[in-house]
């Protein structure tokens, strides 16, 4: 029996508190963080109710009750608190995606689930053309306001199961399960019109440069990468705002 359950039992004796006022203390256990008191204070209210023939039934079964509530509060609490701990260490705190540690995880995971499963998945890789201009003009609050809304931009248009990375500054990574070349080049081109076709607030007309790869089963994450980048980094160099497919370095 903990330290902490033996004073509460003593002061319980010596100050003959009732057992409805037990709940409090079960309160206090709990808001302490120690799940283990509030068995341990469970277990005691039993035995003291056996000893004590004048508790009413009703009684114990209303204390033992409130008691379980507060416990499954604190229970739900920490459960919250750890899922967001979690949902925040996975995402971009800017635009609220995911972010490049979280993202390179779920690629590495794609690798092997291709592996097992034989299948297609595909990479594509953009980023915002000419962004240190809107950065330099505008500020980079409105820089950030450029970043948001494409993000949106290309989350409305992709699918459910497409998994959308910021991967560092404007750059942004869209992971495709089951998508072959073809298919991720046509949505590549699809995000590239939608983003050129609505001027942004403040900034007017913003282009973007896309690379497309195939996630190959026997490329390292760093080799991925490097593929689908040669695949940016040739829209770049070729006038910008287009979409270059990359199938092998």
């Amino acid at each position: 029996m903990s330290q902490m359950m033996v004073q509460v039992r003593h002061f319980m004796y010596e100050h003959r508190v009732v057992l409805k006022d037990s709940v409090l203390l079960v309160l206090f256990v709990i808001m302490t963080g120690t799940v283990l008191g509030y068995f341990e204070v469970a277990e005691w209210i039993y035995e003291y109710s056996r000893d004590h023939e004048e508790i009413e039934l009703d009684e114990l079964i209303l204390t033992i009750a409130i008691s379980s509530i507060y416990l499954i509060a604190f229970i739900l609490r920490r459960y919250f608190d750890l899922r967001n701990a979690v949902k925040a260490a996975n995402t971009d705190p800017l635009i609220g995606i995911t972010n490049r540690r979280k993202g390179s995880e779920l690629i590495e995971l794609e690798i092997d689930r291709m592996n097992l499963h034989q299948f297609t998945s595909s990479l594509i890789l953009f980023d915002v053309d000419d962004f240190k201009q809107v950065n330099d003009n505008y500020g980079h609050s409105v820089g950030d306001m450029v970043l948001k809304e494409m993000s949106k931009r290309v989350s409305d248009e992709v699918r459910s199961s497409d998994i959308m990375i910021r991967w560092g500054g404007e750059e942004f990574l869209i992971l495709c399960p089951r998508t072959d070349l073809n298919d991720a080049s046509m949505l590549a081109e699809r995000l590239r019109e939608k983003i050129e076709a609505t001027p942004f607030p403040e900034v007017g007309r913003i282009t973007a440069s896309f690379g497309v790869a195939p996630l190959q089963e026997s490329e390292t994450l760093k080799g991925q990468i490097d593929l689908v980048d040669q695949g940016l980094y040739f829209s770049k160099r070729e006038g910008k705002n287009q979409v270059t497919v990359c199938s092998q370095r």
